[in-house]
């Protein structure tokens, strides 16, 4: 995406368009056997409404991607501009917003385990009295 479109994008429009296909295919590029609904053959991959956030990013630049700064979006239906449910994002702050609604305290908390070679795993949990969500990251 060049600069301009991202400014624009960021900060004064709605957002910008991104393919769905990004819900309906693996690593490998390939897509899944069972479509959802969000990403499918029949809507053609429509394209969502993705928006910058700006508000979580702690700026770094990425040395593999030409010192290219990486910024979270937000994937949103384009007509009803709800959130979709398999925005992972967008679903955190659901949650969240819930929690927050019955005076719940959300925590998180990060461990680390080696994993060879100088490797690190990172797990990460969002954790309430019922629900945790690890995500792992190695680097």
């Amino acid at each position: 995406m060049s600069k301009e479109k991202f400014i624009r994008a960021a900060t004064e429009s709605d957002g910008f368009g991104f393919c769905s296909v990004i819900f309906g295919w693996d690593i490998h590029d390939q897509l899944y056997s069972r479509e959802l609904l969000v990403s499918n053959r029949s809507n053609g991959y429509r394209d969502l409404l993705a928006r910058v956030d700006l508000t979580t990013v702690t700026y770094r630049r990425i040395p593999w991607e030409f010192n290219v700064p990486p910024f979270p979006v937000s994937f949103f239906d384009p007509v009803t501009k709800e959130s979709l449910s398999v925005c992972p994002r967008g679903t955190l702050a659901k949650v969240m917003a819930d929690a927050d609604q019955n005076g719940w305290q959300c925590m998180a908390g990060a461990e680390y385990y080696e994993v060879g070679h100088g490797f690190y795993a990172f797990n990460w949990c969002v954790a309430w009295s019922w629900l945790t969500v690890p995500q792992y990251f190695q680097f």
